[in-house]
């Protein structure tokens, strides 16, 4: 089999996207780390992931971020 796949598209994902991914893999959300509209995500042994807020991300933010929540 390959690699897994995100539900989400590179090109339209929100931070709600991103953040809902990330939960379903085991993130949590570390209350009062973020700065502004910023969010932190960890999950025990694999890094924190710092998630911009607003309406849309990048997308090679977007890339990175699956790389990291979607790594085995």
């Amino acid at each position: 089999m390959g690699k897994p796949t995100a539900p989400i598209s590179v090109h339209t994902a929100t931070p709600a996207d991103l953040i809902r991914l990330a939960k379903e893999n085991g993130y949590e959300i570390l209350p009062g780390r973020g700065k502004g509209s910023h969010v932190v995500l960890c999950k025990a042994g694999r890094p924190n992931i710092t998630l911009p807020g607003g309406k849309h991300v990048g997308r090679n933010v977007v890339r990175r971020m699956l790389k990291v929540i979607l790594a085995a």
